[in-house]
């Protein structure tokens, strides 16, 4: 039979944001995964024994209330950079462990 072909070459773009602590970030962002149907507002405050946060609810009480109500499928990476940042700033010791 006659095939029609092409050859597609991907190339990964640099993020548009930055992460301080690259090992938190992913395991912070997985741990939101493992609550995808939930809102952030909750994925982060049931996940901080995965994600090593030690006071989740004051991560969700400094974080923008319309990412909060968002669910992970909906957030941006760079806003789950900012979130993960925040994290960082509000529990400093979150980059040492957990999980």
């Amino acid at each position: 039979p006659r095939v029609d072909s092409a050859v597609v070459r991907c190339t990964p773009r640099e993020p548009e944001y930055e992460v301080a602590d690259e090992e938190f970030f992913l395991r912070f962002v997985k741990a939101l995964f493992t609550q995808r149907r939930k809102t952030m507002r909750n994925a982060v405050r049931n996940t901080g024994h995965i994600s090593g946060l030690e006071t989740p609810d004051a991560v969700v009480d400094a974080a923008e209330e319309s990412l909060m109500s968002k669910r992970a499928g909906n957030v941006s990476p760079a806003e789950f950079a900012a979130l993960a940042q925040l994290a960082r700033q509000i529990d400093p010791g979150v980059g040492n462990g957990g999980g």
